[in-house]
């Protein structure tokens, strides 16, 4: 979510894309750590309400929320699921 001067502008990942299959991943977050992963709103496979380019303007709040859902496979091998946010602001 893209928050601007009192609009709010909601984006989501493009739900027509085309998977051959998914593999499980991971990666370990220790206790204390801290993980940063870069967001490219402009790589084709995210939808807004605005057409053209997304850019980020000072000022700007973002809000980025992650969600796994729970699945009997996520069960079965004991790992992560939920959902986990972060907001920033655009300095």
């Amino acid at each position: 979510m893209l928050a601007r001067n009192g609009h709010i502008e909601t984006l989501y990942q493009n739900p027509d894309q085309i998977f051959s299959r998914n593999v499980p991943h991971y990666f370990l977050v220790e206790k204390g750590q801290t993980v940063q992963k870069t967001l490219d709103v402009n790589d084709g496979n995210w939808r807004g309400l605005s057409k053209g380019k997304i850019t980020f303007k000072t000022g700007d709040s973002l809000t980025v929320v992650y969600n796994v859902p729970v699945s009997d496979e996520a069960r079965k091998a004991g790992v992560w699921y939920g959902v986990v946010s972060a907001v920033a602001a655009v300095p």
